[in-house]
């Protein structure tokens, strides 16, 4: 077995496939220009075989020490057909994207003044409509697999696709995930975080119908 095989035995053994692959896909990202923040770009060049495995094996480890730190795993079954669902994937259907000249206009871009550089988030008119859905999915079908547990994983995965994902900044040899707040438990709200459930009042509801999962916030949550 290859080194980078063993690796990728790693992340099968903690059911982080999925994670693997969008892991290699951000190394082609940043193998070609790497990101700082979100919109600088600095540094070129590839990775050689021993860094690519440095790379992923970091991937693995907490926050704190620059990795991704854990993950829920994603449901083994399809949520049950309902209204509630319908009406969630049609609002995530329609999320703005920073990729969409047409929607373009609905992301909203502020100054990170922690870290540098632009965030960029749904503005509120879209966020309203996002916490009113996944509310009715919580009153609908609970907190469990077949609710909240399914659902957060369909919003985690707009949200990278539209916004901002898992990215790797090679000068820092660091990993991020600026969707990862979206599969947090309840979040205190002295905290920040990419959900934003503290700027309206359907967010602070929606917060406060999650479960408890792990004390403080996650590695994308910045305390205020």
């Amino acid at each position: 077995m290859t080194p980078l095989e063993r690796v990728r035995a790693k992340f099968v053994q903690r059911g982080r496939l999925w994670l693997w692959e969008r892991a290699e896909s951000a190394l082609v990202k940043s193998a070609s220009i790497e990101f700082d923040g979100l919109f600088g770009a600095s540094g070129h060049g590839g990775f050689t075989p021993e860094v690519k495995v440095a790379a992923l094996n970091k991937s693995l480890e907490s926050s704190d020490d620059n990795g991704l730190g854990e993950y829920p795993l994603r449901p083994t079954s399809p949520p049950p057909p309902s209204t509630s669902y319908d009406v969630l994937r049609g609002v995530l259907r329609r999320a703005p994207s920073l990729a969409d000249e047409e929607t373009r206009d609905q992301v909203e871009l502020e100054e990170d003044h922690f870290e540098g550089g632009t965030t960029a988030s749904w503005k509120p008119d879209y966020m309203a409509e996002l916490f009113a859905a996944l509310i009715a999915v919580i009153e609908e079908h609970g907190i469990e697999e077949s609710g909240w547990e399914s659902a957060r994983w369909e919003v985690y995965d707009t949200y990278s696709s539209c916004i901002e994902g898992l990215e790797y900044r090679r000068g820092h040899d660091e990993w991020s995930d600026g969707a990862k707040d979206w599969l947090d438990g309840r979040l205190d709200m002295v905290f920040m975080s990419t959900r934003q459930d503290n700027k309206s009042e359907l967010g602070r509801r929606y917060n406060a119908m999650l479960p408890i999962i792990r004390p403080g916030y996650s590695s994308c949550s910045r305390q205020l």
